[in-house]
Order: structure tokens, then sequence, then C-alpha cells
């Protein structure tokens, strides 16, 4: 198993993180994390009041806690040398390229990959099919949905959901597991098969969305 970077965001509001979590494996084993709240900089009015109940961090808990821009020269680190994974990578890439734009900081080139998609490919949903064939009702061998919580319980992960360093450290342990499934000895070669597809962040692509999105 090869190295990559699991990074799991809380929100304020769309684009505006009030925390990170960041666990990095090396050859299946988280060796190195970080965990933080953020401060989002953004009025307290501003806050999207259904994340609160959802992650149940407030705009009182991140007053003195650093904002993205302070912790930025730590995660362009792993950003730039390892591949980073994410479950349901659009949004936490989103977001991540939120806080890049609010913060007015360089898009580096950034790879990533979706543990979501992985499992999808490792674990396809259960069909109707595979119920009414099951002759002793066990179905362990596919999950009932790729949610985070759900694969979490179907592979026996801890999980203390919606703590983005308990999500970030589920995130990776999926993904080693998922390489595992589809018979891959790392993630770059699990990457290599049929629908699955690296993303990618760059200063190119960014220029050139910005581009298309003023016509």
């Amino acid at each position: 198993m090869d190295s990559f970077v699991a990074i799991d965001f809380e929100t304020a509001s769309w684009g505006a993180a009030c925390a990170i979590g960041i666990v990095h494996f090396e050859d299946g084993v988280a060796i190195d994390e970080l965990y933080t709240l953020l401060n989002p900089k953004i009025s307290a009015r501003r806050w999207d009041r259904g994340a609160i109940r959802i992650h149940g961090i407030t705009p009182d808990q991140v007053i003195d806690s650093p904002t993205f821009e302070d912790i930025w020269p730590e995660l362009i680190h792993y950003a730039a040398c390892y591949p980073l994974v994410a479950h349901n990578a659009n949004f936490d890439i989103g977001v991540l390229r939120g806080e890049l734009q609010r913060a007015s900081l360089q898009t580096p080139t950034i790879r990533y990959g979706c543990s979501m998609q992985l499992a999808r490919s490792a674990w396809p949903k259960r069909r109707l099919r595979d119920v009414e064939e099951a002759a002793d009702g066990d179905l362990r061998a596919a999950p009932e949905n790729h949610k985070l919580s759900t694969l979490s319980e179907f592979l026996q992960i801890e999980l203390d959901h919606h703590n983005a360093l308990s999500d970030a450290q589920a995130c990776g342990q999926i993904a080693v597991r998922a390489v595992e499934q589809l018979g891959q000895s790392t993630l770059a070669a699990a990457y290599e098969l049929p629908r699955l597809n690296w993303g990618e962040l760059s200063p190119e692509l960014e220029v050139a969305g910005r581009a298309q999105r003023r016509y």
C-alpha cells in the first residue's frame, strides 16, 4: 500500500470550514494525524443552523481557533506530497477550493480520490436479486449503501460521525480496505481499474474554471 492523506472538513456554511481532520496513511497504516477547529471568519448569523445541528460546533467555540490561512503552510505539505482522499470528495475538495479562494491563496496541483467511489467499486450496492437469492439471509458481502456511517458499520470501523478527525480516519481505513477488496496492492493500482478516476486541482484548472464562469 502506498501513501495518501485522508481529509475531512466540517463547515459553518458552504465553503467556510470550522474544523479539519487529516490522517496520513502509509502502507495501510495511519502514521500521523492533525485535528483542529477553524475560525471561518464569518459572523455568527451566517452560520448554517442545520450544519451546527449535525456537527455540534458553534461560533463561540472557534473564536480563538486558527484560520484556514494559519494552517495552510502545514496542510500544503500534505497536499503537495501525497494524494488526498475524502469520502464524497466533491464536497471536501469543494470546501478546500472555497477556502483557498477566500484566503486568496494560490491553488497548488493536488491529486485526489474518493473513498466512496472506491467503495462502490469494491462492494457494489445490494440488489433485490441478491436479497432474494441469499439462501441463509447473510447479506454482509454488500453494504446497504455507501455512506461513511454505513460503510464504517459494515467494515466494523469505529466512527464518531461528524468529528472531522474520526471521519478522516474512517475514510482512510475504508480506502485501504477497498483497495484490498479490489485485489490491488496500492491505491495507485486501484485507480488504474475501470470506472475509477483521480480528480485534480491545479492553478490552470482554476483559471480555466473562472474564465468559463464569466461567460
